[in-house]
């Protein structure tokens, strides 16, 4: 019965959206400098070129298309990104292979994709722009064109960004930096600002019910040009620490020396003594039950060349995927530390094992990763981090 009225919906959503289309129109498609000859030719909705899935372009540039038909969704995966769409919604994300986060970009589109007449059809400039390309229109010629170099991409490496403490106490009253700090210091969160072309960063801990609370700033890193992300610990304090009676909300204020414009985000965890976070029961996901189970091995394989944290909700249960990305030879493990909650949000700890110098191991590229599943009841937010040869932080919100 479900089925067939999620069908019954799909038929609806479908033929409502496919009521302001325009019928196919000549036009002309260049991929780096060739033209591509579409078997279906493109439609209009909104002034967007809408192409089929199964299209030439495509295939010509490397790229593996596919079509959920029970999810209604659409996977467009490249060299460097994937994209994912959903039938009827006007919402894209941009999964960044080389973005040690593993958090999707969420790019608003003014069409959304559709089926018509068994064919999936997709805005190209979203499609394409996810994937990392350029794409250009020439009025005149009617022709979409579209640059899409794989071979010579630059791959972004991570590296961290140096950043000066500012004291908030410092700051005069008046000041439109120290306005902005009092406006958003007593929420949980991370802050951007930009003011005279300098880059201000607030991670701020929320209410606490008296001092003693701190923020530490384990890392910052640009994560690909244009985007930040920081991860900070609240530290609480001692048991035998004098602290005022009184409720605090403790931050940190940086400046960044990075120029141009960017995006920051980032997670704040609990400090890994923190007497509020409760160990959880968790269990390892052998490799035999995901291999059994159609869904969690397409989900793992799907995922497990990314590195950072990946989360699934099924059958009650929250499954993470931690996965420490390229290793240049066997021998390497992933070990999970620990695995806390602190009320609605769990935090994992985990670790990369490098292989012992006596280990006898395969010389060829390897992905560790591990799979791990606790139970999903009141859970809304997981994060975590992967120490190793380098920190890898992510997390995931629950809608």
């Amino acid at each position: 019965m479900r089925k067939i009225s999620l069908f019954i919906a799909s038929v609806f959503l479908v033929l409502t959206v496919f009521s302001t289309v325009v019928s196919a129109q000549e036009v002309s498609l260049f991929l780096n400098n060739e033209e591509v000859k579409l078997s279906a030719p493109p439609v209009f909705e909104n002034q967007r070129t809408m192409v089929t899935l199964d299209s030439d372009f495509f295939k010509k540039a490397g790229v593996v298309t596919a079509f959920d038909k029970e999810t209604a969704t659409v996977t467009i995966d490249g060299d460097y990104s994937s994209v994912k769409f959903a039938i009827g919604e006007k919402t894209a994300l941009v999964y960044r292979k080389f973005d040690f986060t593993g958090l999707p970009e969420k790019v608003e589109m003014d069409v959304a994709p559709f089926v018509h007449d068994n064919e999936v059809y997709v805005p190209l400039r979203f499609a394409a722009e996810g994937l990392g390309a350029l794409v250009e229109w020439d009025g005149v010629k009617k022709s979409v064109i579209v640059t899409y170099e794989r071979d010579t991409r630059i791959i972004p490496v991570e590296r961290p960004v140096e950043y000066e403490e500012i004291n908030i106490s410092d700051l005069a009253e008046d000041d439109e930096l120290y306005l902005w700090v009092m406006e958003n210091r007593n929420s949980e969160g991370i802050y951007h600002k930009t003011l005279n072309n300098k880059n201000y960063v607030l991670i701020c801990a929320g209410e606490k019910p008296s001092g003693g609370y701190s923020v530490e700033i384990t890392s910052v890193t640009l994560v690909y040009p244009g985007r930040v992300y920081i991860t900070a610990e609240v530290t609480e304090p001692s048991p035998d620490m004098f602290v005022t009676t009184v409720i605090t909300y403790p931050c940190r204020l940086i400046a960044l020396e990075i120029d141009g414009e960017i995006t920051v985000d980032g997670i704040i965890g609990p400090s890994r003594g923190s007497d509020n976070a409760e160990d959880i029961v968790y269990e390892i996901v052998s490799l035999g039950e995901i291999a059994a189970d159609e869904e969690l091995s397409a989900w793992v394989d799907r995922f497990r060349e990314m590195k950072g944290i990946q989360v699934k909700e099924k059958d009650g249960y929250i499954y993470t995927l931690i996965a420490a990305g390229q290793r240049n030879s066997g021998g390497y493990s992933v070990e999970i530390d620990r695995v806390v909650k602190e009320e609605s949000s769990v935090y994992i700890y985990a670790t990369v094992i490098s292989p012992s110098p006596d280990m006898i191991v395969i010389t060829a590229i390897t992905w560790p990763y591990t799979v791990i599943r606790f139970k999903g009841d009141g859970i809304k937010m997981v994060s975590g981090e992967i120490q190793g040869s380098d920190p890898i932080t992510d997390i995931i919100l629950f809608e």
